[in-house]
């Protein structure tokens, strides 16, 4: 039973993560820039994990590079939210750089994966399920029935809680469908999210949202937590060796993931820069799940495993603090998007 709530709350962070990412509101110049952000980490990682693996540090570098190439942005909403950042243009930049280090890497893993285990056609099978996805996403955004919507919106409130029930049967489809198709079945859960965002857009989705939050964050998403917790190997960290991996690993997903942030937005400040850098670092679910799949197919060393999960937790502790601390001493500005445009902040309108 604890392996199935885990299982559930994991689908629940990336389904939560989906419905909170505004593609509209991050198309353009922030998604062209986050996904810059996360090919240029992708390159980063794979060079410094082929160095380790030449010095026998790691085995199966590119496992280890998608893992440090994640941004965890399920697990910073609540934190953007309670901190009133997530409406901000600081807080388009950092979804649209969320959306790139989840999406990508899921996409990523699912290609190796599948390429170890089921042969390299598989990867056609990925790129129709991803088109299948984003066919649906579209439909779910442009054909929406009045008196379907109506309906919906009529049992909001009622003990049907049709449209809470919607949700949950559409994750579960996704998800069934996409470990059908043998892939990896967060790549179903977010797309199952991104969905319901789309379809409820234009609508007033507020008390829809509330629910789910309620329904993830107030039950499922702490059940994967907690078994996370449960099967970490805690008195591996008694080794000097491994606790020496943890350090290494959580520097390298801040130097992975922070050197674009810092490099790519020369026109936003420098705690911006920085906040942004230590935001995009940090990363657990999808380490935890790269880790489990690197430790069942024995593509990653056992010590790494380890010490990857034991980074991420470090860097849920840490980094998001980090960035609030940052972004608590930046004054209020009303700067264009990215310096999308060259007036100077004086020139801009109110």
């Amino acid at each position: 039973p604890i392996e199935a709530f885990s299982l559930l709350g994991l689908c629940f962070l990336f389904f939560m993560a989906g419905l909170e990412i505004d593609f509209f509101r991050i198309s353009g110049r922030p998604l062209k820039l986050a996904l810059q952000g996360w090919v240029l980490s992708l390159a980063l990682a794979s060079g410094l994990c082929g160095l380790l693996y030449l010095t026998g540090w790691v085995k199966g570098a590119m496992l280890v590079a998608v893992a440090l190439s994640t941004t965890a942005i399920g697990t910073l909403l609540p934190i953007l939210k309670e901190s009133d950042q997530l409406e901000s243009d600081f807080g388009t930049l950092l979804l649209a750089i969320g959306a790139a280090g989840e999406f990508g890497p899921i996409a990523l893993v699912s290609l190796v994966a599948a390429g170890a285990s089921q042969g390299p056609w598989r990867a056609a099978v990925l790129l129709a399920f991803a088109g299948w996805l984003a066919l649906a996403a579209y439909l779910a955004h442009r054909v929406r029935p009045a008196k379907f919507m109506a309906l919906v919106a009529s049992k909001m409130h009622t003990t049907s809680q049709l449209p809470v029930r919607l949700c949950v049967f559409l994750m579960t489809l996704l998800v069934f469908v996409a470990g059908l198709w043998g892939i990896d079945v967060i790549l179903g859960a977010f797309g199952a999210g991104a969905m319901v965002g789309l379809a409820t857009r234009d609508a007033r989705n507020h008390d829809l949202v509330n629910k789910l939050d309620s329904l993830s964050f107030g039950f499922l998403i702490p059940m994967f937590f907690i078994s996370t917790g449960m099967r970490f190997d805690l008195p591996a960290l008694a080794s000097a060796e491994t606790q020496l991996r943890v350090l290494v690993f959580l520097l390298l997903l801040l130097v992975v993931r922070g050197v674009p942030a810092l490099l790519l937005y020369p026109q936003r400040p420098w705690k911006d820069r920085w906040a942004l850098a230590f935001y995009s670092a940090t990363g657990l679910p999808l380490i935890v799940a790269i880790a489990e799949i690197g430790e069942k197919t024995g593509r990653m060393l056992p010590e790494n495993c380890v010490a990857l999960v034991g980074a991420g937790m470090l860097s849920v502790l840490i980094f998001p603090m980090v960035g609030a601390a940052l972004r608590s001493k930046v004054e209020p500005s009303n700067a264009i998007l990215v310096g999308a445009s060259s007036e100077s902040p004086g020139d801009s309108p109110k």
